[in-house]
């Protein structure tokens, strides 16, 4: 027996278990958009259908973009699907979440709207997204009139929770939803988050970090969203996930360069977009100054995960806001986010700016901390914009002593790290190699594991260039394992470029090539890259290149191009 479209119906459970019951041997197949929870029950879930990734080029149309081609040439008999369209007509798809229902009402639309005119409208699709087909349902003649009838279906408790949960882009945890729903306790979510669940609005997105996360299709986000600001609840809601976001910014910060990085940098790769909206939320509102403070928190974020782009674009509007409105300690830690970010994308002379823009405030408001933290961040730029290594020496030797008046012991750790590159860069191997010994001592003691991992790597280079090359090799192995597990992808090219060398000077020409090919192809990740010219690293490697015979110089490096990072870090890390 078929029992089709049964999720209206709240009393079917006892009906069905009646059935089964009076007839041993009856099997029923039930539709519908809950469970029927009765006894023998066995869920097929019916999800959408499948569409290509969004950096996929299709080597042959997914489900979801034949059946618009289908439709489309049901609607007009000229449309033909073709390698012209087919990318765009696969990005419809992906926008429209892979629904079937959805699909149909967009391809209907082709005779009037070809399908790049569509796929810039989809921001607005449940107003687009209407048929005329009339042996459809009511509920099935607009996308809106479909969810509609889902939210219908559940009680005013759960309603609201899921015009609460609208806000969140691309998911949440259960402490977030309490959060945001104004719950103090998560357990008290659980009811109406399994009902929405169960009604397939809401799905469980597995676990992130020991937490477990959930999300909604944008289709069911965009109707939500309407029905949140239609009551009058969406300022009230965002005002919340504004809050929690912020927190959980204020909370990661200072453990993303210690022991448990990983995981707190795993929570904020979670949240990325709910924290660029929230970000954009207060920016918006008015609430600038702590926009600023939180975003100041996340630059280290926004490098160790190659989202540099990002965190300039949210970074940039909120320091263009009126200085009056900016106190000093939150323009300055602005501007050296904003520095450290360009640093990374190597736009050094945008870094100096906003790093002597931060000085001069810093100094005038007498910040010590924030001048030390300008001095040493100056440093850096000195070396790898001007090449002027004595200004370096000096900004460091500055950061350094400013550092111990504050009994900054890590602050000071990475001065005299700064100061051994200067020592590398002057050829002063055997300074540079005490001091980098010494600040790694120093920092191994406080836990920082990403300060450490750099000067580990810095000493490697310092000895390789000692000419020591095993024991600089298994100082950059120890780096590079370390950046692999914390996903700081800047530190990973920095290793790779390093090992290139050592395996240069080991005669092994085709791995280095291979190598420094790699972490060239790997830049683009990053968003940046690191200052190789400046360590005379690409040297090493062309001078391995010139070691080879041409075609197998460009094998090697057609290999490393082809490598995607775990690959390039596995060779990294091989003996041959």
């Amino acid at each position: 027996m078929v029992l089709d479209n049964l999720e209206h119906l709240s009393d079917a459970a006892p009906v069905v278990t009646e059935l089964l019951r009076s007839g041993p041997g009856l099997r029923l197949l039930a539709t519908s958009r809950a469970p029927v929870h009765c006894r023998g029950e066995h869920l097929y879930l019916v999800v959408p259908l499948a569409v290509p990734g969004p950096a996929a080029e299709p080597a042959e149309p997914s489900p979801a973009v034949t059946l618009f081609a289908d439709r489309a040439v049901a609607s007009d008999p000229a449309f033909e699907l073709a390698p012209r369209n087919v990318s765009v007509l696969a990005e419809i798809c992906r926008r429209l979440d892979g629904l079937p229902l959805a699909i149909e009402l967009a391809a209907s639309r082709i005779r009037v709207l070809p399908p790049e005119s569509l796929l810039a409208r989809l921001d607005r699709r449940l107003d687009l997204l209407t048929g005329s087909a009339g042996d459809r349902p009511a509920r099935q003649q607009t996308l809106r009139a479909t969810i509609d009838w889902s939210y219908q279906l559940l009680d005013d408790a759960t309603r609201q929770v899921f015009r609460a949960l609208a806000v969140f882009r691309g998911g949440w945890s259960m402490p977030a939803a309490a959060a945001v729903c104004g719950q103090a306790d998560e357990v008290m979510l659980l009811g109406e988050m399994g009902a929405l669940v169960d009604a397939s609005l809401v799905e469980p997105a597995g676990a992130v970090a020991g937490q477990q996360r959930f999300w909604m299709l944008e289709s069911l986000r965009e109707f939500t969203l309407e029905q949140l600001a239609d009551r009058g609840e969406e300022d009230r809601v965002r005002d919340r996930h504004a809050d929690y976001m912020c927190g959980l910014a204020a909370g990661a910060a200072p453990h993303l360069t210690g022991p448990q990085q990983a995981s707190h940098l795993d929570r904020l790769e979670a949240d990325r977009d709910n924290i660029g909206s929230a970000l954009r939320w207060l920016t918006a509102t008015g609430q600038t100054v702590r926009a600023l403070r939180t975003a100041s928190l996340l630059w280290r974020f926004w490098h160790l995960r190659a989202h540099l782009g990002e965190g300039r674009a949210l970074l940039e509007p909120l320091l263009a806001a009126p200085a009056p409105q900016l106190d000093a300690a939150a323009h300055a830690d602005g501007l050296n986010a904003l520095g450290s970010v360009a640093y990374w994308q190597l736009d050094y002379k945008s870094a100096r700016q906003r790093f002597e823009e931060a000085l001069v405030i810093c100094t005038r408001a007498s910040l010590a901390n924030g001048i030390a933290q300008s001095h040493y961040n100056l440093g850096f730029t000195a070396i790898f914009l001007a090449g002027d290594n004595a200004a370096a020496r000096e900004y460091f030797r500055q950061a350094l002593a400013e550092y111990d008046k504050l009994d900054d012991h890590l602050g000071a750790s990475n001065a005299l790290a700064g100061l051994a590159l200067v020592d590398r860069a002057t050829g002063d191997y055997e300074r540079g190699r005490q001091r980098a010994e010494q600040s790694l001592t120093q920092q191994r003691l406080l836990g920082d594991e990403f300060a450490a991992a750099n000067t580990l790597g810095l000493l490697g280079s310092i000895i390789s260039r000692t000419g020591a090359v095993a024991q600089a090799e298994t100082l950059l192995r120890e780096a590079l394992t370390l950046h692999e597990r914390a996903g700081n992808i800047s530190g990973i090219l920095w290793m790779l470029h390093e090992l290139a060398a050592t395996a240069a000077a080991r005669g092994q020409p085709e791995k280095a090539v291979m190598l420094s090919s790699a972490a060239r192809s790997l830049e683009g990740e990053l968003g940046g890259g690191i200052g190789v010219e400046v360590l005379q690293l690409t040297q090493l490697a062309h001078t391995a290149w010139e070691q080879l015979h041409p075609a197998q110089a460009h094998r090697a490096w057609n290999s490393g191009q082809d490598m995607n990072r775990q690959q390039a870090i596995n060779a990294a890390l091989a003996d041959a």
